[in-house]
């Protein structure tokens, strides 16, 4: 890939600048920066999932748009995760839906047995998609996404209609 070609835009994901194509469109790589340093390039589905790859990985303003779209909520208590809602007539289906499409190739996914996976993000982070939760949470199924620590960020839980 040659940078050349690129131009530089801001989008509101914190402190990370993409260098984006004049037109973009899904399958397009992306350069991912921070200052002058390329962290990384992505190949992603849209614009969109990768702006929430990028708000997930550590680019907290304290506000966000929720990780998954549709999702409603994202309120956190303490140092915890955000929670977010997104009721279903077909919980365990939509969960997997909205998890597919943030691996659409199925690329860097594990199945971990159980109705769970488990899909790395580019910068270690992960995605994981389980059928149910605790009992205390309603065990409903959930998606968590965690920062390449393991420190949980958010869990979208997807109860029944």
């Amino acid at each position: 890939m040659d940078r050349q070609n690129y131009r530089n835009s801001s989008v509101a994901c914190g402190p990370c600048v993409l260098a984006v194509p004049a037109t973009i469109s899904a399958g397009e790589a992306i350069w991912i920066t921070i200052g002058s340093r390329a962290i990384y390039t992505a190949v992603v589905a849209g614009i969109r999932e990768l702006i929430n790859v990028l708000n997930v990985n550590g680019a907290d303003s304290g506000t966000r748009e929720a990780p998954i779209p549709g999702a409603t909520g994202g309120e956190r208590v303490g140092n915890g995760p955000r929670i977010w809602d997104k009721p279903s007539d077909n919980p365990v289906g939509n969960s997997n839906g909205d998890f597919d499409r943030l691996f659409p190739n199925g690329d860097g996914v594990s199945n971990k047995g159980n109705g769970v996976r488990v899909g790395t993000l580019p910068d270690r982070g992960r995605v994981i998609v389980r059928p149910g939760s605790s009992e205390g949470s309603g065990n409903v199924p959930t998606i968590e996404i965690q920062n390449p620590r393991g420190k949980p960020l958010d869990k979208i839980r997807y109860p029944k209609n």
